[in-house]
């Protein structure tokens, strides 16, 4: 009776909004008093068994296991075996992530319109589109409820057709063995019978025991199958690591998402909790339960493929062996359990059809109990129809996967979040990284020529983490660890082994001087306006310039220059990043006979990145940046391995190569990568001691000296390794041929591929609100406004990449021409300016210095761009 008594609770909260007024305009506060009517009965806690933590766990896990449990091995085949479980975890925490972006939109809406339960999912659909402050949002309300509510039908009618299709596949096996030959369509014709009679319970209460059957049958199955499945592996070498053709991977894409495809589950479960919070916090059911439902995923898909490899069935039932009684037990249980499992799913369809139906016809209406049941036979004669038009399993799957699935595991609840983040008059971003890019892009903002100190003072209702002496090591160093250190070995073949080092170490001393002033100017200009909070780069470059009356009119325009080379710095960073992917890829594709030009994978990348720049949100860019720093630390120490392993005589490689040209493409390298001045002011804002940033053995020195640790022995031993065969990228002078080396390229490939959101960021902060105020479209719509303008901006930084498709010789002229700018020539003008102020006068010793720095910046700018732009042209002779 408690197992009838839950199910009922889940499948009811699941849907309940389902005979809502489907086509009725929804008004704030008639959707108010309708949703607290139709959740009253809810409020009688004494008389519904609430579900325990573990008991939820458990509802969970059966809601995401079945039927695409058994097809991960094809999807894993699809994929190959080393990518597929990596896509796959990715997959997994976008999913988990989406989720929870869906309860916590259906939170602010229950609080918001002080609901008595929370909304299920197309009521939180149409809440948050009524909630919204543009008035198109508003009038879409009730449409997208409409078509929130059609996918979720579809979908659950999508799995009605793969039922179908599973038994009849899986009996056709059993019957064949013992020499009843039927056809697959007359198999599935003769499953109409008992399912269709099962689809006319229209009571849940009749429902439970036969989802308490198909639960246990179903687990039966994947137990039994997995032992089959992990008897008598063969070499795994003889499996594909990476799909033979990468056409296949859409057919995975599509097979995943419909495994994980359980978000319609998420609220009805937390509703039936007794303690709904735990279910959405750290440790709380959502994050375990889907560990555990990943994981199953990975090893069901994985070793099925391993142990079947080519022959790997659209369900792993179907490679069971025939001739023994336990696997043909296990086929039997499954297609049991599917079958008692199909009056579920059709019931959660039919809950959200039929009284639409009976709104538009009298029959239904006044006959109910026969309209009904009629309408039950139509659509399953329409499930039965579409599994005969379309018997084979995986292409089904695949189908429903891709096309209704990802609009509501991964489509709709993104667009809530915008839409309720647009309508937040403070957007807080709470990460400790998402607070360091608000602090950098304030910039954004035009100041009047006087100075008002509440611009400058710290936002109090921004709670940020302040981070300890080591955590913000790891910060600066992690900034400088990027796709530039992969460089630094061909940068080294430029200049030789005993003049790049050299070399390397003078300039990482002037950039750390040129930060040092910048971090003592902007101390300085904080304590002259007595501002709280330490200002950022373009706000101490403007500060400055407003205390020097002589300077003090070009405030302004000043800042605007330094906003522009920011913001050429960091589209630059992207369309190196797209360059990466592009040849990183085609050497690891090149092993496997697959030929693709460098350009047409920078096209194949283009959708991916596209579709991550497109987060607006800096909370959801926080856990890329820590998976894309794991896989760069991870990259970085396994190609260090292969760096030292059998190093030739050191008299091999040329010891100096000093010629102008030369030094001129290796110090727009050098640059680039050192250019790390944009963080520092934000890094030592968000320290609990600030003053531990500059001290002679602080953040700024230490990290330093490890970062140019880095890149000098990176370099160094990249071109005593490699010698004049070392590439633009150390990635391509792996070896392709060994498995470790193989899956460093995908890691860093990831790595880069899921940083590139983070840097896209920070120039869209700076440059839509000047198109906003430009535009008047785009201060009427917004939201599309932006994400047009994040589209062209991709666009343009993919046209960059296409047109200089040479890792080495992009990432010279970004470091000559922006990088130079921001790390040499700013910060010796911002000291001046400080310097100088009122009657004051800089001292001797700083001015040659500054003349110096200034000639070397010139000079680097000039024939380093020079000589870059000289590369670029003989791409094209």
């Amino acid at each position: 009776m408690e197992l009838q008594e839950n199910c009922n609770v889940i499948i009811n909260e699941n849907y309940r909004g389902s005979t809502d007024n489907f086509f009725d305009d929804p008004h704030p506060e008639v959707v108010k008093m309708k949703l607290k009517n139709e959740h009253e009965p809810l409020k009688r806690e004494s008389t519904v068994h609430r579900t325990t933590y573990f008991e939820t766990l458990v509802h969970l896990f059966k809601g995401n296991v079945g039927p695409g449990c058994f097809a991960m091995a094809h999807a894993v085949k699809n994929g190959g075996l080393i990518l597929a479980p990596i896509l796959t975890l990715i997959l997994g925490a976008v999913c988990v992530h989406v989720q929870h972006i869906l309860l916590k939109c259906s939170s602010k809406m229950k609080y918001r319109y002080n609901l008595e339960v929370y909304p299920d999912y197309a009521e939180t659909v149409e809440l948050v589109f009524e909630s919204s402050t543009n008035s198109h949002c508003r009038k879409l309300s009730k449409t997208m409820k409409g078509v929130c509510n059609a996918f979720i039908c579809i979908t659950q009618l999508g799995f009605c057709c793969i039922y179908f299709l599973f038994i009849g596949t899986n009996l056709k096996q059993i019957l064949d063995f013992y020499g009843f030959n039927m056809n697959l369509y007359i198999l599935i014709a003769l499953t109409l019978i008992p399912i269709w009679l099962s689809s006319l319970i229209t009571n849940l209460k009749f429902l439970a025991p036969c989802s308490g059957i198909a639960n246990i049958c179903m687990i039966t199955g994947l137990t039994i199958s997995y032992y089959y499945s992990s008897q008598d592996l063969p070499p795994i070498s003889t499996r594909d690591f990476i799909p033979s053709d990468f056409r296949t991977l859409p057919l995975f894409f599509g097979t995943t998402i419909f495994a994980f495809e359980g978000i319609a589950l998420v609220l009805p479960l937390k509703n039936a909790m007794k303690q709904p919070q735990s279910f959405s916090k750290v440790f709380g059911v959502l994050n375990v339960g889907m560990v555990f439902v990943t994981a199953i995923f990975i090893s069901f898909g994985t070793i099925g493929y391993w142990k079947y490899g080519e022959d790997t069935a659209a369900s792993l039932t179907l490679n069971l062996p025939i001739d023994e009684i336990p696997a043909q037990v296990v086929k039997l249980a499954i297609a049991t359990g599917v079958l008692l499992g199909y009056a579920i799913q059709f019931f959660v369809a039919i809950q959200i059809m039929f009284p639409n139906i009976q709104k538009m016809n009298n029959f239904s209406r006044t006959h109910a109990l026969i309209g009904e049941l009629t309408f039950r036979t139509i659509m399953v004669f329409v499930t039965l129809t579409v599994a005969i038009l379309i018997p084979e399993l995986d292409l089904l799957l695949s189908l429903i996967g891709a096309v209704c699935s990802t609009v509501l595991a991964l489509v709709l609840p993104p667009l809530m979040e915008f839409i309720l983040v647009s309508c937040e008059e403070n957007q807080h971003k709470w990460h400790s990284w998402g607070n360091l890019s608000v602090d950098f892009l304030q910039s954004t903002k035009e100041h009047q020529m006087e100075v008002k100190k509440e611009e400058f003072e710290p936002d109090e209702k921004v709670k940020k983490h302040a981070t300890t002496y080591v955590e913000t090591i790891v910060h600066f160093v992690k900034a400088g660890l990027g796709s530039g250190i992969f460089a630094m070995a061909e940068a080294y073949s430029n200049v030789g082994l005993i003049l790049a080092p050299i070399i390397t170490a003078f300039l990482s001393y002037v950039c750390l001087y040129e930060q040092h002033v910048l971090l003592r100017s902007a101390a300085n200009v904080r304590e002259f306006y007595g501002i709280e909070r330490i200002p950022d780069y373009g706000e101490t470059f403007q500060l400055a310039l407003l205390a020097n009356d002589r300077w003090k009119m070009h405030a302004r325009k000043m800042k605007i220059v330094s906003n522009i080379f920011l913001i050429l710095t960091q589209l630059g960073f992207c369309a190196v990043y797209f360059v990466f992917i592009g040849s990183t890829m085609q050497h690891f594709l090149q092993f496997y006979g697959i030929e693709f030009g460098v350009r047409a994978i920078i096209s194949m990348s283009l959708i991916p990145i596209g579709l991550s720049s497109l987060i607006t949100n800096l909370k959801f860019l926080a856990p890329c940046s820590g998976i894309a720093g794991v896989c760069m630390i991870v990259g970085i120490s396994i190609t260090f391995y292969y760096l030292s392993l059998d190093l030739p005589p050191i008299t091999d490689r040329a010891l100096s190569i000093a010629t102008f040209a030369s030094i001129s493409l290796f110090f727009g390298t050098v640059i680039y990568v050192f250019e790390g001045i944009g963080i520092v002011l934000p890094l030592q804002s968000e320290m609990k001691h600030p003053n531990n940033f500059s001290r002679k053995l602080g953040v700024l020195n230490i990290g330093v000296l490890i970062l140019t640790s880095f890149v000098i022995t990176f370099g160094f031993f990249g071109y005593w390794q490699y010698g004049p065969d070392v590439a633009s990228s150390l990635t391509l002078n792996l070896p392709q041929d060994e498995i470790l080396a193989q899956s460093v390229n995908i890691i860093i490939v990831v790595g880069v591929a899921l940083g590139y959101a983070l840097q896209f960021y920070i120039p869209i902060q700076i440059l839509f609100p000047l198109v906003r105020r430009s535009l008047t479209c785009a201060s009427n719509n917004p939201m599309i406004s932006e994400l047009a303008f994040r589209i062209f901006m991709v666009l343009v930084t993919f046209t960059v990449a296409i047109l200089v498709p040479n890792v080495g010789l992009l990432i010279s002229l970004i470091g000559a021409v922006c990088s130079n700018s921001l790390a040499l020539v700013f910060p010796v003008i911002i000291e001046y300016l400080v310097m100088t102020r009122g009657d004051n006068k800089m001292s001797w010793f700083h001015s040659i210095k500054n003349i110096l720095i200034l000639t070397l910046a010139t000079v680097g700018f000039l024939s380093g761009g020079y000589q870059s732009i000289l590369g670029i042209i003989d791409l094209y002779t």
